[in-house]
């Protein structure tokens, strides 16, 4: 509860004023000041007395009291009659410390009321151990906000805490655990049902941090703090426990680190409980408080809670784990093994096709998978490429083609030879036919569209060259459809389609590889064939050490490419990605061109290339691109600070709208307003598909605009959430790990 009392009330804080009959020192009358704290224990008589009631609990089936404060009484100044570790005078005090209450204080104690929902002046009640209600207690509220680094000592000389307010309610329904940049609320909650956001019931909050082992007939009142030993900044006998009976470890609170992902702080070794020097076991706290685990005991890590491990050299036992940083090496499939496989680094989220209404918040987001209806032939959609007038979607998958009829919820497959798995599409529509040109990990393959915009299945074409990371359309001019493959490791070819589907002679382009190999272990990601009004024809690839550009036509001959940026000055010409490995800023995922449009739609010139990088979208001006590389690119307006943590400004994929562009990042979708001339801003009403995006399309379905968007899987799908306490997850009759071993789906 709170007391809430008007600054009025407090006037015998101030030096009290009366009539004045007469100025002179000699002629004096009448008696002394009103005694304002008349015990001298450094509370005033008012706010003594405001809090003098007993209040009555519920306890144990019983009703207890809890004494109020005495003004009479010169020593309940050190009482602490709610057991939340601020004694009384500590509670009148706050914010103050008790080194600025009275020596360097300008104002009243307490919340001042143009910083409280009621409008009036809050206190701290000596007789409630939470007095805002929010599940912490004021004693570990002050403790955090003095001791964690959420607070500070403002030009008042009082505390102010960006988290753990003891006069802030909302705190403990906060999940505030640290980042990687240490800035606060990027949690430790679990995503139960892997749809890439945290809903409230997933999340683990500060008062369930707090909580975290205690009865659930804990009362502080009565019980006292949930710490052992003593500590700083509160009263010596505040804690319930005096010793945890681990080695080493003399104080702390006995739940988990509301400011840590990883609490664990101790281990069991040789029949004893261990400090560690290293909190954390790589498990965070909100998955091993969902599956029963120990959030605080590193040890079962490596424990294979639910003996799913596989026996793989027949010896008759399963190899158990000894330690985490050896975890492959046995043959258990340990708990954090299968933490592992839930965070699939950091493809966690549920992948498949998924669709929302586009330009409106708050909107169910559908997902489409091989499970649901209309199936896909998988749920790792490679490319997807909405038809309009025909209403439909043209879905690239791992296994092959699944065209989506979406007014009529139907769905026809086209599945690729057996071996062969997707990795890129292109939908060629040309004066004689329609066709797909598909990159797999054996080629290049086409495959010809009908008048119902079907795959005729007797059309499919290939050229067996090896894995193809990617396809990238290029500007040659007549009938043929050029493209670039980008292969593994430096590899690059140039190759033609014919309108019958026919796959040309497949070359390598030396010139590129020769450019690339110069950055050991550099591959195509992206590319676009730049053509400028009165310029030579420009080829700019993208690739994971940088941005290449080429002046040529037909990646023949010519002048040689060269690198914009490298891995090495990609931070003099692009956002930053990543704090710790700069060389990260030059992966180059998305190159886009635009340029003013006609009624139609189609672009009347070409003037900017969208590029976007692991660290941002940023534009890139053709024009003066070609002589001055340096001065022309521009991110302004372009970032969102919202989702930077999450990856928001790591960039996959992006959909160019009319006054908008659709952005596919790694955290998930989101909206920039503007177009190639300028950038305003990230619109906010958009309801964001979350998960890392590997491509994007947008189709009119009954007058309404939908947004569709492919989620890039992992190694898992992560259709169903793996479990530590099952041995079957999945239940499709084989165990975890033995799925695990042999490289299945658990």
């Amino acid at each position: 509860m709170f007391l809430l009392i008007s600054g009025l009330s407090f006037a015998s804080q101030t030096r009290p004023s009366a009539q004045v009959g007469s100025i002179n020192p000699d002629d004096t009358s009448g008696q002394g000041p009103p005694i304002t704290d008349q015990d001298k224990d450094g509370i005033p008589d008012l706010h003594e007395e405001l809090f003098s009631s007993v209040r009555n609990i519920s306890y144990m089936g019983g009703i207890r009291q809890i004494q109020g404060l005495d003004s009479t009484n010169g020593s309940d100044n050190v009482s602490d009659f709610d057991r939340d570790g601020l004694d009384a005078l500590m509670e009148y005090c706050w914010p103050y410390s008790m080194d600025t209450c009275f020596d360097e204080r300008r104002t009243l104690t307490g919340k001042p009321p143009d910083l409280t929902d009621s409008g009036l002046r809050e206190f701290l009640d000596p007789r409630v151990a939470d007095t805002d209600g929010d599940g912490l207690p004021d004693g570990f509220e002050v403790y955090m906000c003095m001791n964690e680094g959420v607070g500070f000592v403002n030009e008042s000389f009082a505390w102010t805490c960006s988290v753990f307010d003891p006069l802030d309610p909302s705190d403990g329904f906060l999940d505030s655990d640290r980042c990687d940049d240490y800035s606060l609320g990027c949690g430790d909650g679990f995503d139960i049902n892997s749809d890439g956001i945290i809903e409230s019931q997933e999340a683990y909050t500060n008062a369930e941090e707090y909580s975290y082992g205690a009865p659930s007939s804990w009362v502080t009142e009565i019980d006292g703090l949930r710490c052992f030993g003593t500590m700083g900044n509160l009263v010596e006998t505040a804690c319930s426990d005096i010793d945890r009976g681990i080695k080493n470890l003399n104080s702390g609170w006995l739940g988990t680190d509301p400011l840590r992902n990883d609490s664990d702080d101790h281990y069991f070794s040789g029949g004893q409980l261990l400090s560690q020097n290293r909190r954390g076991d790589g498990i965070v706290d909100g998955w091993e408080v969902y599956f029963n685990l120990q959030p605080l005991n590193s040890s079962d890590g490596i424990i294979d809670t639910d003996q799913d491990g596989w026996d793989a050299n027949r010896d008759g036992q399963t190899t158990p784990d000894t330690s985490l940083g050896t975890v492959e090496i046995g043959e258990a499939f340990s708990n954090i093994q299968e933490y592992q496989v839930h965070y699939d680094g950091g493809y966690g989220v549920r992948s498949g096709l998924k669709s929302v209404e586009h330009g409106a918040l708050e909107q169910t987001v559908r997902i489409f998978d091989q499970g649901s209806t209309p199936s896909l032939l998988h749920h790792d959609v490679v490319e997807i490429v909405p038809i309009t007038e025909r209403g439909q979607l043209v879905l690239g998958t791992r296994y092959g083609v699944s065209i989506m009829s979406v007014s009529g919820q139907s769905v026809d497959h086209f599945e690729l030879p057996s071996g062969a798995q997707m990795t890129d599409m292109i939908f060629w529509d040309h004066p004689e036919d329609e066709h797909l040109i598909i990159s797999s990990n054996i080629g290049i393959h086409t495959l010809r569209l009908d008048a119902a915009g079907l795959v005729d299945s007797g059309s499919l074409k290939s050229s067996i060259i090896g894995p193809i990371q990617s396809i990238h359309r290029l500007n040659l001019g007549g009938s043929l459809m050029s493209v670039l493959a980008g292969g593994e490791i430096g590899q690059a070819w140039i190759t033609s389609i014919d309108v019958q589907g026919g796959i040309g002679e497949t070359e390598q382009v030396e010139e590129l590889e020769s450019l690339l190999a110069s950055m050991n272990g550099s591959s195509i990601l992206s590319a676009a064939h730049a053509t400028v009004t009165g310029s030579p024809q420009v080829l700019y690839v993208g690739t994971t050490h940088g941005l290449i550009a080429w002046n040529t036509t037909d990646l023949q001959g010519g002048s040689p490419p060269y690198w914009i940026f490298d891995n090495v000055t990609a931070e003099q010409y692009v956002r930053p990605a990543n704090p710790f490995n700069s060389s990260r800023s030059a992966i180059v995922n998305v190159l886009e061109i635009d340029g003013p449009r006609g009624p139609d739609g189609l672009m009347t010139s070409e003037q900017i290339l969208w590029v976007g990088t692991e660290g941002g979208l940023h534009h890139f001006d053709l024009i003066q691109g070609s002589t001055s590389p340096e001065t022309s690119f521009s991110r302004d307006r372009m970032e969102n600070s919202e989702l930077d943590q999450d990856g928001g400004n790591d960039i996959r994929s992006i959909w160019i709208g009319e006054g908008e562009v659709v952005v596919g990042s790694a955290a998930g979708t989101w909206i920039l307003e503007g177009d190639y001339s300028k950038a305003f801003g990230v619109d906010s009403e958009h309801t964001m598909i979350p998960g890392a995006i590997q491509s994007i399309g947008l189709l009119e379905i009954d007058n309404i605009t939908h947004l569709y968007a492919s989620i890039e899987p992992g190694r898992f799908s992560n259709i169903v959430p793996i479990d530590p306490l099952s041995a079957d997850s999945d239940e499709d009759g084989m165990p975890d790990g033995w799925e695990y071993a042999y490289d299945l789906d658990p």
